[in-house]
């Protein structure tokens, strides 16, 4: 280990831009007409979102409109739902005092599809509304439009015609549902209708639903996928989210670790959201790139919303979705927290040097990231590929995804990331076989077998602690007269990286990060523990309503005198 005395002067030049973030959200609750709860269904790309309310002390709903932070009662009365809204600002859905599926515009007002009882589950951007007829004999899925009227889907074949409900419509007029007798997900094109088939499920007949479809032809939606027996019919005791499309068929999208899931709409990103079991009840989701996220986890923490089912996502990135706020079911959108910023504008580089040690690292904003990066040559011996993946990978591991740098409810992980060059700036560590030295001069050494601390056991942790130094931190333990404490503020902490190889970086490791931004922005930046590796532990600071910070494009250079030491380490020490 290398124990050392910093002492620091700095110049810093700022340039300020934003960086890209575009998976972190800010909540905001649509309200309700006086009562108790709200439920959303459907957002356009121009985060008009639809739904329905209460009103004061009354269970009855009433279809709603939400734009422009204000929430609308459309007029149809109540036991009304509004189920979808396009581009142009139509909107369906169903009266349930009349029992007919209307369409509303804010030109015309509300129109009836059907004279019969009737349901319009979704429309698309031209106007081609997809729905379902409700007679003593059963439900029949239908396509509306205003040139030709109303036409029934029929069904798959070889099922009942009569116990089908159309649930989803693309602009391509393709439609997706779901059949009763078998229950049976189904796709509707061309003038057929098909069997999209079902999760594999042991002990009983398959089953599926479909909700949703985007305009690649992708269709979400649930089907029993029970690693033991499965229910026949609707709410499976382990139902799953599924994706379906041409090319691959159904894949199970898995759950957030309970039994069941069931994803509800998919943009044209492939982005899916719905609802999944957890350990601590129901939680909205995301679903991209192969992994299903909990949306709450990407929400500040402390603001008192838990995000229960996530109904629809736009093109934008908006989710609507229910949770609990304050004790009452709420409607809420999330906002993608998303600063453009042309990539060049986003780097930051720092030197520390003297006359023996010379190290460059960079600071960048990159997504919902503050990173480090970190490059680093060694020189001497060859450890090995195995034992230079694990110096880079525990290094990262012990310090990255900590701590956040939270502004406005805004958060920014802190992460590293070490990279092993073979020229050019950055760290020089000379690579020895066995313990090395008891003391030595610049550069330090690294050492690639030892019965101590850079044994099998500890060698991430001990490139962690020398990581630590690079960063200007001093040793957090004194044990027989080694280790450098800052003269300061001398820490002694067995549970700090900087003080045992058993322990982890502290929010004190990155003040001088957040010091060095709060200085040259003017913001009040504070610390916080990240959200997605310790939710709920910690809320975030109450803003002063400053304006959102936007510290992507920094250069800074911080010239000092550095003094270093290495010794032996134990189990113990660090």
């Amino acid at each position: 280990m290398k124990e050392k005395l910093v002492v620091l002067t700095a110049l810093a030049v700022l340039m300020v831009s934003s960086p890209v973030f575009a998976q972190r959200y800010n909540v905001v609750d649509l309200g309700t007409f006086g009562g108790s709860w709200s439920q959303p269904y459907g957002i356009n790309d121009l985060g008009q979102v639809v739904g329905y309310s209460t009103k004061g002390v009354s269970d009855y709903a009433y279809a709603f409109i939400w734009q422009n932070g204000v929430i609308q009662d459309l007029g149809i009365g109540r036991s009304s739902v509004a189920y979808d809204i396009n581009n142009s600002g139509q909107i369906v859905g169903v009266d349930n005092s009349s029992g007919r599926a209307f369409l509303w515009d804010s030109v015309n007002g509300r129109k009836n599809i059907l004279d019969s009882s009737s349901v319009a589950r979704s429309i698309n951007n031209n106007g081609q509304v997809a729905g379902f007829i409700c007679s003593r004999d059963g439900f029949c899925a239908f396509i509306w439009d205003n040139v030709n009227g109303t036409q029934n889907l029929g069904a798959i074949p070889g099922y009942s015609p009569v116990d089908t409900m159309a649930y989803a419509i693309n602009d391509r007029a393709q439609i997706v549902g779901y059949s009763f007798w078998p229950m049976r997900a189904f796709l509707w094109q061309n003038n057929e209708m098909s069997d999209l088939g079902a999760l594999p499920c042991p002990g009983a007949p398959f089953w599926s639903q479909a909700y949703g479809i985007n305009n690649k032809g992708e269709v979400v939606g649930r089907s029993n996928a029970g690693s033991s027996f499965c229910w026949v019919g609707y709410g499976g005791n382990e139902d799953h989210a599924f994706l379906w499309d041409s090319t691959n068929g159904m894949r199970d999208l898995g759950t957030l670790g309970g039994k069941w899931s069931a994803g509800y709409t998919i943009n044209d990103f492939s982005q899916v959201v719905g609802s999944s079991e957890t350990n601590s009840g129901n939680h909205a989701f995301l679903w991209e790139n192969g992994v299903m996220k909990n949306l709450n986890d990407f929400i500040p923490n402390g603001i008192g919303w838990d995000l229960v089912e996530a109904r629809s996502i736009n093109n934008v990135g908006q989710i609507v979705g229910s949770g609990i706020y304050e004790g009452q079911q709420r409607a809420f959108i999330l906002n993608p927290v998303v600063r453009n910023v042309p990539q060049e504008a986003q780097n930051a580089t720092l030197h520390t040097t003297n006359g023996h040690f010379h190290s460059q690292y960079k600071l960048s904003f990159e997504g919902d990231c503050l990173k480090i990066n970190l490059p680093i040559r060694l020189i001497g011996i060859d450890p090995g590929d195995e034992v230079r993946q694990i110096w880079e990978e525990g290094a990262e591991r012990v310090w990255s995804n900590q701590y956040d740098v939270v502004y406005d409810n805004t958060s920014y992980g802190i992460v590293l990331d070490v990279k092993f060059v073979n020229f050019g700036e950055g760290a020089t560590f000379r690579v020895v076989q066995g313990e090395g030295s008891y003391f030595v001069g610049m550069p330090g050494e690294w050492y690639t077998d030892s019965v101590f601390s850079w044994g099998p056991d500890y060698r991430d942790e001990a490139v962690a602690h020398e990581i630590g130094h690079l960063l200007g931190l001093y040793d957090e333990y004194y044990q027989n007269g080694r280790g450098v404490l800052d003269p300061d503020n001398p820490i002694i902490d067995p549970t700090s990286i900087m003080g045992s190889l058993d322990g982890m970086p502290k929010e004190r490791h990155f003040q001088d990060i957040l010091e060095w931004l709060k200085g040259e922005t003017g913001f009040n930046m504070v610390l916080a523990p990240s959200p997605l590796w310790r939710p709920g532990e910690v809320g975030p600071p109450v803003n002063d309503g400053s304006p959102v910070p936007e510290p992507s494009g920094i250069t800074f250079l911080i010239m000092g005198t550095v003094i270093i030491f290495l010794k032996k380490r134990n189990k113990s020490g660090a």
